[in-house]
């Protein structure tokens, strides 16, 4: 007898590594594979990677997961997760043939990530030659992480095809790493609905490439993806099936960006509640069931499904605020160990990350006025400025190093918060908020984060949030299961109230931080969302 086909591949594009994992009908992890690959970072802003390498990583991951004994021969369906404005170029190459285009297209440099700040100046142009206006049609405020910024530096510096305009149209492709990935596995060139929002460049409105931007930009419809729904079912081209070893008829699924399916995978479809991340990066997202932006342009809004819309706001600073400030420690305790020794560093070693937080758990709510601006990275939502950098206020000698450490996690955590009451302003406070990413590994920095929101805060079973989503979105597109019943497969473990008199102080805190990083930064530009 032909075995089951039962599961669902969620395939996680990340900034830094790939997941795949097989799901099944209840969202229970059957078989999983990861691949890590490089970010180049260097300086005047950039952050980009090798399409290349994220590929190879990728479609090795699709192959591990699906040749697993427990999901050989079951797989149903491969859902795909990319991040967010991930940028860069495709061109053909006339000697190779592709089935569905006549050429092949490949990568023609590397692709520029959400975290790339190199077109600043070219965001202030953007904003100022279009205002708030281009935020009303994309309900993505202006900045350097999103394409319009990069398709001008772009053009500015005479990167192709603005440096050859007579290439024809049909030989140029602008998408991301996942969208390429698609087109590997079905020769298609599409873009699910919510990674064309996250671009800039897509006119949620009229649900169109937006016009205006793409006249001013010099920049032809057909380079582009064409824009599905995220359950847009895609047939896997037979060369791609016998590559990665899957069933002929595995129904490729568009999928959509990793902060909407993670805010899926977290069991957060219904309005009323919200979800928190907090990995290398941070963010807060709220269900609504229509498009909504924010008057004062803090957050954006992407499409999911039919009436179920995501608010939210994505900050630079996060778990990688926490490792800067962990490396300053190790390097400062290296330097002690090596002094009494006087042999280097012997029998030194790495303080983690839990003793920090068990450091700063030592000193109270507040760390006695002491406070962390947390903007090592400059910041997205809700400032919208690359300019802002991180400091402490308010040391004296009674600080200690508990109270350092706590300043730290309370400035990551106020961060988010502004993320989170710009959203309030907009939907209203939420019942509950799940929480995801790595701090949830540290159950007092979810009762911190549930005491600076004042509502409870939740912990899900899944450990895989993003994937997650993916194979929701799977059994939705294919199974037409709804997705109010796939949430219901989604355990909360844990569960963490607000306590009133710390929710209070901890109000007084973000008014503090706010007043601060005013006196200490200025002024926003004029540029706005």
């Amino acid at each position: 007898m032909s075995k089951q086909r039962n599961l669902m591949i969620g395939v996680d594009l990340g900034t830094s590594g790939v997941r795949a994992i097989a799901f099944d009908r209840r969202l229970r992890v059957v078989a999983q594979a990861s691949r890590s690959y490089p970010v180049h970072f260097a300086q005047g802003g950039v952050a980009e990677q090798s399409v290349t390498d994220v590929i190879t990583a990728s479609e090795a991951c699709i192959s591990e997961a699906g040749l697993h004994p427990a999901v050989q021969g079951r797989v149903r369906g491969l859902i795909l997760c990319g991040t967010a404005s991930n940028l860069a170029l495709f061109q053909t190459r006339k000697s190779r043939r592709s089935a569905a285009s006549g050429r092949a297209f490949e990568p023609s440099g590397e692709a520029w990530l959400w975290a790339d700040i190199r077109a600043a100046h070219e965001a202030q142009l953007v904003s100022q030659r279009h205002s708030t206006a281009l935020y009303t049609r994309t309900g993505c405020p202006v900045h350097a992480s999103y394409w319009p910024a990069k398709l001008l530096w772009w053009r500015n510096h005479g990167v192709a095809p603005w440096n050859d305009r007579v290439a024809a149209p049909d030989t140029i492709r602008l998408a991301g790493c996942k969208d390429y990935l698609l087109y590997r596995l079905t020769g298609e060139w599409v873009t699910d609905r919510s990674t064309a929002a996250a671009t800039g460049l897509f006119n949620s409105q009229e649900e169109v490439w937006d016009r205006e931007l793409l006249a001013w930009l010099q920049v032809e419809a057909e380079w582009l993806p064409r824009v599905v729904p995220i359950t847009e079912q895609l047939a896997l081209q037979p060369g791609a099936a016998r590559r990665l070893q899957l069933p002929a008829d595995t129904v490729v699924v568009a999928g959509g960006l990793d902060g909407v399916l993670t805010h899926l995978g977290m069991g957060c479809v219904q309005e009323g509640l919200a979800s928190c991340t907090i990995g290398t990066s941070s963010a807060a997202r709220m269900s609504a069931p229509q498009r909504v932006t924010d008057r004062l342009g803090r957050t954006w809004c992407y499409p999911v499904v039919d009436d179920l819309w995501l608010a939210g706001g994505a900050g630079n600073n996060g778990g990688n605020v926490l490792a800067w400030f962990l490396s300053i420690c190790n390097e400062l305790a290296r330097l002690a160990c090596s002094q009494q020794s006087g042999d280097g560093a012997s029998g030194f070693s790495n303080i983690t990350a839990e003793q920090v937080i068990t450091l700063a758990l030592e000193s109270e709510p507040g760390a006695d006025g002491l406070r962390f601006l947390p903007y090592l990275f400059g910041e997205r939502s809700p400032l919208w400025r690359e300019d802002l950098t991180g400091a402490f206020s308010g040391l004296s000698p009674v600080h200690t190093a508990a109270h350092l450490a706590r300043s730290v996690l309370e400035g990551i955590s106020l961060g988010v918060r502004g993320i989170y009451g710009a959203l309030v302003d907009q939907l209203g406070a939420p019942r509950e908020v799940r929480a995801g990413g790595g701090f949830v590994a540290s159950h007092p920095w979810v009762q911190l984060q549930a005491d600076v929101f004042g509502v409870p805060v939740a912990v899900t079973a899944t450990g895989q949030e993003t994937a997650t989503g993916a194979a929701m979105i799977g059994w939705h597109a294919i199974a037409q299961i709804p997705l109010d019943e796939l949430q219901d497969c989604i355990e909360v473990t844990a569960r963490f109230e607000p306590r009133p008199s710390i929710h209070q102080h901890y109000q007084a805190c973000f008014a503090q931080m706010e007043e601060l990083r005013a006196r200490l930064a200025g002024p926003a530009s004029s540029r706005s969302g």
